[in-house]
């Protein structure tokens, strides 16, 4: 991997990321969370899986690997819209993605 190439979003572990090794054999997880970092402390965890985001875990690793790469493509696919999107685009983009991200004042019954 050079420089200039980024590792994909979403990675494949194995074992249980959230250490549950009876049943799963692989997991799916977010490289890229922000709020990762304190997630995934279970001792029983495999170490590459602490400060990644679980987003699932398999049964077997061809699913788990299906289901990173539908994953990273679907990301690759909206990453090369938004920089092809001229900037002011971008900017009201953001202010709705704030906007619906807002949490609802008290008292506020308006549904957004």
């Amino acid at each position: 991997m050079n420089q200039t190439q980024q590792m994909p979003r979403y990675g494949v572990v194995p074992g249980s990321a959230s250490g549950h090794g009876c049943c799963f054999v692989a997991s799916v997880v977010d490289t890229q969370d922000p709020e990762a970092l304190a997630l995934n402390a279970a001792p029983e965890a495999p170490p590459e899986s602490v400060g990644v985001k679980i987003v699932c875990e398999c049964f077997t690793e061809g699913a788990a690997q299906t289901i990173a790469a539908a994953l990273n493509a679907i990301h690759d696919a909206q990453q090369r819209l938004l920089a092809s999107m001229p900037p002011e685009a971008r900017a009201f983009l953001d202010e709705l993605k704030a906007f619906v991200n807002k949490p609802p004042k008290e008292g506020d019954n308006n549904v957004h």
